[in-house]
Parts: C-alpha cells; sequence; structure tokens
C-alpha cells in the first residue's frame, strides 16, 4: 500500500525547511563540544530544541584551536537531507547582544570576554595587544626582535646579560653583588685605595665606603 501523497509532501517540505536553519546557541557542551540551538517555538510558545550538534571550528587539520560556543550566539544550523539530528552549526553572526568588536575598515581587532583585546590597523600599521588585568608569557628556545625596545616599568631578569654596545644609566646603578672591569672589581680597588699611603704618609683623609 502506497504512503499518503499528501503526507509524502509534507515531510518533504518539513525537510527542504530544515535544511538551513537560523536560530541561537541554547546550550554548550565542551566535552566532546557540542550545542543545542533553538530554531522554532512550539503552539504554546516554548523553544524548539536540536539534540547536540558539532560546530565549525576555523580549522581541524595542520592548525586546531578551540574557541567555545556561547549560549545566546546566533547561528545557522546546515542538515544534509534536512535532518536536523545530523545538522552541522555554523557560529559567528553578529546580533545587538554580540556586536562587533570593531566598525572600522582598517582594523582587524579580536575582543574577549574579559575585555582582552588584539587589534591590529592596518592603515597605521600598528598592533595592539592589551590583556585586562593578566599576564603574559611566552615560550621559546629563543626569541629574537629585530627593533629598537622601548620598555616602560621595571625589569626583572633571571639569567645573564651580554651587550655588544654601551650600557648608558640617566640614574644611579645599584648592585648588592662585586661590580668590575677587566681589571678588578670596584670592592677590590676600594681595598686598595683605603690602604694606600704615599712614603709612609697617612690614609686618605676620606676612605672609600
Amino acid at each position: 500500500m502506497s504512503e499518503d501523497p499528501w503526507y509524502l509532501i509534507h515531510r518533504l517540505s518539513q525537510r527542504v525547511a530544515n535544511l538551513i536553519r537560523g536560530g541561537h546557541v541554547s546550550a554548550v557542551q565542551h566535552n566532546p563540544p557540542r550545542v543545542k540551538v533553538a530554531y522554532d517555538v512550539d503552539e504554546a510558545g516554548e523553544p524548539v530544541t536540536t539534540t547536540w550538534l558539532r560546530y565549525f571550528e576555523e580549522r581541524a587539520g595542520h592548525k586546531r584551536q578551540s574557541d567555545p560556543a556561547k549560549v545566546g550566539e546566533q547561528c545557522m544550523i546546515f542538515s544534509p537531507s534536512g535532518d536536523l539530528r545530523n545538522g552541522w552549526v555554523l557560529l559567528g553572526m553578529n546580533t545587538d547582544d554580540n556586536p562587533p568588536a570593531s566598525v572600522d575598515p582598517n582594523k582587524h581587532v579580536c575582543v574577549y570576554d574579559d575585555n582582552t583585546r588584539v587589534e591590529y590597523d592596518r592603515a597605521e600599521h600598528h598592533l595592539t595587544i592589551t590583556i585586562a588585568g593578566g599576564d603574559a608569557t611566552l615560550n621559546a628556545n629563543t626569541f629574537y626582535i629585530n627593533a629598537d625596545v622601548r620598555h616602560k616599568g621595571d625589569y626583572n631578569q633571571t639569567g645573564n646579560l651580554t651587550t655588544s654596545g654601551k650600557i648608558a644609566a640617566l640614574k644611579d646603578i645599584v648592585s648588592a653583588a662585586h661590580i668590575q672591569d677587566m681589571t678588578g672589581s670596584m670592592a677590590a680597588m676600594r681595598t686598595q685605595y683605603n690602604g694606600h699611603r704615599h712614603d709612609g704618609g697617612p690614609l686618605p683623609d676620606t676612605p672609600m665606603s
């Protein structure tokens, strides 16, 4: 017995409608990464949601990244054959609640929830990284900087400092250890000066402290 043609038409139209659906993320699962999407409302006005679905990342091959979805984020569901159970979710559509990070056409901007910001202005050729109330860690065997460096703030270093140029200080140089040049240390020079006499004369009037 053949199926009711009207039922088949209804099912077909339903699948066509489900090929691409707009909605918003209603729940997020982090391991494994999945989202549920609210894409419609039922007769009682309650949201109709999908099952757990995978969502697109920028890449998942030679380069992998983790950029978790957020509840309320607007998205699109692409469902092969119109079956929402097998849908894939495309995130990243801006809304009034999730506006773009910048509307300047010359700027590429990434802003995190804690207001940490990475901004490149291609018109000014200027990169700005602002870390909101936190620290930055760079791990590498060797870090090469091919540029002049201007540093504002205290500087603490573990390890030796070697320079092929001059060191110019605009204020005092304070050391808790010996300072020396190629002929000896300042401590040795002080000892020699304080004990120095001319032809059996007196010690210096003002010893070096």
